[in-house]
């Protein structure tokens, strides 16, 4: 099954629709506000069919329904990435906290790079070579 979808500018977007169990399911994010129309094609046994409709996409307020911040989901979120989370109360101690965490290492890096002689063609080249010319004088002393 292949989703197209339209916007109002006529731009086309085209998903795959993935099959799960009895339902069809696919990931479509980042669409701007506007209408869309929505075409879903089908294809079975030489026969097409296919499904049309529109929708709408409205702006989002999320960032106006809360308008404080969520200082556990905050914590939670530098302690799964081990940052630390400062509270305004000891926002005077930051300087001190930060030049405390920071650990000044030296970093070394290097770059690794293979090829295979073979893709060496001056190399292959010059191998072959003495690989002939040493036959060629074995087989002129009678030595092969």
């Amino acid at each position: 099954l292949n989703l197209y979808l339209t916007d109002e500018k006529e731009t086309e977007y085209l998903y795959s629709l993935n099959a799960r169990g009895t339902t069809y399911h696919t990931n479509i994010n980042n669409l701007n506000e506007g209408t869309y129309q929505f075409k879903v094609v089908s294809k079975f046994k030489d026969k097409q069919t296919e499904q049309r409709g529109t929708f709408a996409v409205l702006a989002s307020q999320i960032e106006q329904q809360k308008l404080n911040a969520d200082w556990n989901t905050l914590k939670k979120i530098s302690d799964n990435s081990q940052g630390l989370l400062i509270e305004k109360n000891n926002f005077d101690a930051y300087a001190e906290i930060i030049s405390n965490k920071i650990e000044s290492r030296s970093q070394v890096y290097f770059s690794k790079q293979l090829s295979d002689l073979i893709q060496q063609k001056s190399i292959f080249l010059l191998l072959l070579l003495s690989l002939i010319l040493e036959w060629a004088i074995r087989k002129r002393l009678g030595t092969h």
